[in-house]
This record gives C-alpha cells, structure tokens and sequence, in this order.
C-alpha cells in the first residue's frame, strides 16, 4: 500500500528531475590561453582552429627581455611589434607563442638560449601538426660575439657554415701545458684528425646561392649605430673593429658554453679552419645555431622542413676577446655599447630579406631548387 509519506517522496523526485530538465545549458566557455602582461593578444579562433600555418618565412630568436612589446627589446620584440605579428599559435612542446602575421607570412619564435633549448623548440615546432615547414624560408636571427681584426660591434654576418665547438675533449691547461689548444677533436691522439669520432652535427654547409642572395639584398641597410658603439671601438688597435657596422659574410662558431679571450679566440678560428678544410672563416661566436641547425636537417629527411631554405644571420654585439690593457675578464664584463645595436641591426638586416622573399617568392624559389 502506497502510504502518504510514500506519495511525497515520489513528488520531490518528480520535481527535482523536471526543474534539471528545463535548466537552460551552460554556455561553452572559450579556454583562451594567458599570456604575459604586455604581449599581444591571442588570436582565439586561430589557436584552436585545426587549419595548419605554413609561414612563408619563419624567424628564429633565441632570447627575449621581459615582454614582446613595449619595453627593452631582445631579439624577438621589434619583429613582433613593426612586423604586426599580432597572431599568437600557441605549440606544444614550445617555450614561447609562435607570433604570426596572416597577411604576410611572417612568423617568429624564440628558442631560448643555448643549444640544447634550441634543438629542442625546433624540432617540437617541425613536428607539431598545427604547423607546417616544408616551404618555408628558415632565418635564425639574432646577437653574437665575433673577432676584432674582422668584425665591429653592429656588423652584421650571413653565414655560409656553422660549425658545433661543443663535442670536444678538453683537459685544463693546469695538466695539459704542451698545446694551446684548450679544446681538441674527440677521438685523435693529437689536437686534430681526420678520423676522429663523430655525432653528426659537428659541421653544417648553408645554401651558399641563399647567403650569398641575401646578402646582396641587405648589404646597403642602413644600420643602427651610437656614441657608445663608436666610442669602445676605439679600444682595439685593429682596423675591422673600428669600423662603422657594415654587412657581411662570415661564419659561426656554435657552443653553449660562452667562451672569451684570446686564448679561446685563436682556438675558434683553428677550429672553424679544421671543420671546413680552410674554407670557412670565423667570424662570429653564437650559442645556438648547430642545434637549430641539427634539427631542420632531421625534420628535413622527413619532409617537415626544407634545409636548403634555412639562413643564418648574426650580428655583433661584442668581441670576442679583451683590448690592450685589458683583461679577458674585464673584456667580458664591459659594456661595449654594442647591444641595441646589434638588436636593431638584426632586424633592419633581416627584415630586409624576409620582405624581399615574401615579395619576391618565384626570385626566391630559384635558389632552392
């Protein structure tokens, strides 16, 4: 028998299950991701469409200050706030946003320093599905060091070859004091051989018809330059370095560890001659560009990225090795009034291309080939 208690149980579920039934849907809430103050931002319905970015050139940075816009620039923040890159594609496996202009082409990333960080983001971008590099145009650009009695703070470089100064055997001078050397190649009795063991990456040859192009087009740049700059060049009696900033071509030494002084200078042009046969010329002391460079040649066996497009610009923010009357020490802790420069040079220099190749694409496609 149904009792009254009974009926009025029913009635409360009846009820409950009726009112959750007419409740209107919740709206789907947008999971926009947050971005740091200051940076633009993100493009919601680009982020979270499946449709894949093929940039026509994508710039790589290797440091960033504080913000992308509107504060003390790194390598990455003039390409964001003059090249409207105001799309932001967030990519698993990236440090930092991929900042994007739709209208353009124009993309960059910043890798973070060092070669590690490096191989590290490019191979994550070369391999996410949202993106696609098969066709595009490859420009690392950013800072470096580089030899007084060939470069000036400012210059700027196009580089034919990079070569690793990582994988090497070193033994402190302390224990080894017959050899100048303070680094030699892994696996030979002496300083160097031609036998000696390999990882892979310890050299990389550019397409020489792409540096040589776009050097061209940016050889008449009209380049940043100060006081300060101008004023520190004085220090060192050679003539390369109290030049005004020019545009150039010359090589890259790639390590992560940060060398300085002579010591390691004569060192790195010895090392560069060795890995090139004599064909490459040391200019420039970078920190990053074997490990893009190792994972554009792997994305590159599996179609995900097109070596043969890949550039290499750097530009000088410091020498490499103290002045007369100065130690290594006091050398590395100067401030040559180098930095904006080589900043603004890197992209005043870059920009120049990536416009020409994305103006110019069938010029461009050419050397590809």
């Amino acid at each position: 028998m149904i009792t009254s208690r009974t009926k009025i149980l029913f009635f409360l579920v009846w009820f409950i299950i009726s009112t959750c039934s007419l409740a209107p849907a919740q709206e789907s809430v947008s999971q926009e991701s947050t971005t740091p103050q200051g940076q633009t931002k993100e493009n919601t319905a680009a982020s979270q469409t499946t449709k894949v970015i093929a940039p026509k050139v994508l710039v790589l940075a290797m440091f960033e200050v504080g913000k992308f816009t509107g504060d003390a620039p790194g390598e990455a923040q003039l390409w964001v706030e003059q090249e409207k890159l105001d799309t932001q594609i967030n990519v698993e496996g990236i440090p930092h946003p991929l900042y994007f202009n739709p209208t353009t082409g124009l993309a960059i990333t910043v890798t973070d320093m060092g070669t590690v960080n490096a191989a590290a983001t490019v191979m994550a971008l070369g391999l996410s599905p949202k993106i696609d590099l098969s066709k595009t145009f490859v420009l690392i650009a950013g800072i470096a060091g580089g030899p007084p009695a060939f470069v000036s703070t400012g210059s700027a470089f196009w580089a034919n070859y990079v070569v690793d100064a990582d994988l090497a055997y070193e033994i402190s001078n302390y224990e080894f004091p017959t050899t100048d050397k303070p680094l030699f190649h892994l696996g030979c009795p002496g300083d160097f051989c031609d036998n000696g063991w390999t990882a892979g990456y310890e050299i990389f040859e550019l397409n020489k018809k792409l540096s040589k192009a776009a050097f061209e087009t940016s050889r008449n740049v009209e380049l940043a330059d100060t006081q300060a700059a101008e004023s520190y060049r004085r220090n060192y009696p050679q003539t390369a370095a109290r030049l005004r900033p020019f545009v150039a071509q010359g090589d890259v030494l790639s390590s992560g560890t940060y060398f300085h002084g002579k010591v390691f200078g004569r060192w790195a042009d010895w090392w560069m001659k060795k890995w090139t046969k004599g064909e490459g010329e040391y200019r420039v002391t970078a920190m990053e560009d074997s490990g893009t460079l190792l994972s554009l040649s792997r994305l590159n066996k599996i179609k995900r990225a097109d070596f043969n497009r890949a550039m290499v610009l750097r530009t000088i923010s410091n020498y490499d090795r103290q002045h007369p009357g100065q130690t290594a020490l006091e050398s590395l802790q100067a401030d040559s009034g180098g930095y904006i420069i080589s900043i603004k040079n890197a992209y005043r220099v870059g920009s120049a291309v990536a416009h020409d190749i994305i103006a110019n694409p069938e010029k461009w496609e050419a050397l590809v080939q």
